[in-house]
């Protein structure tokens, strides 16, 4: 970025100081920031959003100096939302309804449309002892990718080894980055007789090891999206063999597969292969061929994981060698647990949620539900809760799909509660004493929590830690500890804990109780002087026996 002229500097601290809700003078640093130390090219931060979603620009200044987020370039700039010195942060009149501004400067940008792209400048002032901050941000906008097609040309069930075939992922008008080709879930590219050009595949030629099952993926930096499956199996010329099987596109682990292999050469030797190679000894497998040697049968049972594969069957005899078409058997594995597994888990300023079903053959597809959106994935997603944002859907919802088979679990977060606070409950302690008030909250809830502790007698005063008060707060307590305690601090006292769901006031009534000067307090005084008075009374009784007893003797 070069360097700006005076007039252009002075053109925009006019701006500043003139600009709508900006009081006069108020940023006038900000900008003189920007104008002098501005970062080279190099320095920007690229940020992708999607189409009609939101994007974050994660910048946080906890200290109460004044800062300011503009887009576009130098001299075509707009204000997009400030945070002033004195006063809430707000969005310009362009962009509310679909711009939020933390109190701490993040930023978060709604309905994203490719008019938002381009440079975002993050500017803060100088307020002793922090210095002062610019950053450059480039925000480019893609939008969310359908489904592609995959299509085979020539499209025949059956194609031969030794011709010519492409295969074509076939996008639309997408604005697509990569082009990727799959064969049995395994990146092809890379083979010398293929050759993989944007949304085409070519083979020149294809043979029988090219059978199986073909997908393909486009991606922008944004979105990712997979085809159609296609099954293609290639044939020797001439052959007459066929192999043909009783499963689908899966079976499940631990079932049962057989495998039909018919020819019309006669007097043959069959061989099953897996993957161009000789099946290997098991006792799993169970190999029938009727008397004509024209069909052989290849029971595995149970099947398992290692299973996967292309089976063919070779005929041979001392004039002819055919090798069949390939059956792609897919063995499928549930996840390791029997159902989809919720978790929240807080860190200061958040939530982090996951979605977790893990293990399974082929990967179960998550789904992520949370504040009236859905994020997407295989195996685990993850979505990461500011506590800056608005929650309108307290429960979080995690729906799985493996093959069919359907799990599903639901977190509800609530605002701070706890099950062992009495908000009428007095507590007494007599002057000169320490005393702990504590809030204790439900275990089970995972939001990190935020504390402020206010004495409301006779004015309410917002406390924190200074030597007479100390304040010492988790994740699930929070406790006010009052040194040497006065006749000044009784009365009520309140602790509010909010967290991203909604807040919660605990109240205390704390009683301070005299003591007299020689220390002892008004209950102990009063315990002593009902003594004094309990040994007068006895002693007296006793003095009226002794005389009746002595008149008794004379």
């Amino acid at each position: 970025m070069t360097a700006i002229s005076k007039s252009c500097s002075a053109h925009y601290i006019f701006r500043l100081n003139k600009g709508p809700h900006m009081p006069r003078n108020r940023f006038w640093h900000l900008w003189a920031i920007w104008l002098i130390s501005l970062e080279p090219a190099s320095a920007v931060s690229v940020v992708n959003g999607t189409l009609g979603d939101s994007v974050y620009f994660h910048q946080f200044v906890y200290w109460k100096a004044p800062l300011e987020w503009r887009f576009g370039e130098i001299g075509h700039d707009a204000v997009v939302a400030v945070r002033p010195f004195y006063n809430p942060p707000y969005c310009y009149p362009h962009y509310q309804g679909r711009c939020e501004l933390s109190s701490e400067g993040a930023l978060r940008l709604n309905n994203l449309t490719y008019a938002d792209q381009g440079q975002y400048v993050f500017i803060v002032g100088a307020i002793d002892p922090y210095p002062s901050q610019i950053v450059y941000y480039h925000l480019q906008v893609y939008p969310s990718l359908s489904a592609p097609v995959l299509i085979l040309n020539p499209d025949h069930d059956h194609l031969v080894s030794g011709s010519n075939v492409t295969l074509h992922c076939n996008a639309g008008n997408q604005h697509i980055e990569t082009y990727i080709f799959y064969r049995d879930g395994k990146n092809i590219c890379s083979q010398p007789h293929v050759t993989c050009r944007d949304s085409y595949l070519y083979f020149q030629p294809i043979t029988e090891s090219d059978s199986g099952s073909y997908t393909c993926a486009i991606q922008n930096p944004v979105s990712i999206s997979t085809s159609n499956t296609l099954q293609v199996t290639i044939s020797a010329p001439g052959s007459g063999t066929e192999l043909n099987s009783n499963t689908l596109e899966w079976v499940w682990e631990g079932e049962s597969v057989s495998l039909y292999c018919s020819t019309q050469v006669v007097d043959v030797t069959i061989l099953w292969k897996v993957d161009g190679n000789l099946l290997p000894p098991s006792d799993r497998y169970d190999i029938f061929n009727n008397e004509a040697k024209t069909n052989s049968t290849l029971t595995i049972s149970p099947i398992f994981i290692n299973d996967t594969g292309s089976y063919t069957c070779e005929v041979t005899n001392t004039m002819v060698k055919e090798i069949s078409n390939a059956v792609n058997l897919n063995v499928a594995k549930p996840p390791d647990s029997l159902s989809i597994d919720c978790t929240a888990k807080a860190y200061i300023g958040g939530i982090l949620l996951t979605c977790s079903w893990t293990g399974g053959q082929p990967a179960a597809d998550i789904k992520l539900s949370f504040n009236g959106t859905i994020n997407k994935g295989q195996n685990m997603v993850n979505r990461s809760i500011n506590l800056d944002n608005d929650v309108q859907q307290a429960e979080f919802i995690c729906h799985g799909n493996q093959l069919g088979k359907i799990s599903k679990c639901n977190i509800t977060l609530e605002r701070p509660l706890s099950k062992s606070h009495d908000n009428n409950a007095v507590t007494s302690v007599t002057e000169g004493e320490n005393i702990k008030l504590t809030v204790s909250l439900t275990s089970q809830n995972p939001l990190f929590p935020e504390y402020n502790w206010f004495h409301l007698s006779p004015d309410t005063v917002n406390i924190t830690s200074d030597g007479k008060y100390t304040v010492e707060s988790s994740s699930s307590q929070s406790t006010l500890i009052i040194s040497n305690v006065t006749g000044n601090e009784s009365g009520n006292y309140e602790c509010k804990v909010r967290n991203t769901i909604g807040s919660t006031s605990f109240k205390f009534n704390l009683e301070v109780k005299s003591k007299d000067s020689s220390g002892l307090s008004s209950a102990v005084i009063a315990g002593i002087v009902i003594g004094i008075k309990a040994g007068v009374v006895l002693i007296g009784i006793l003095v009226y026996f002794i005389v009746n007893i002595s008149k008794g003797h004379h």
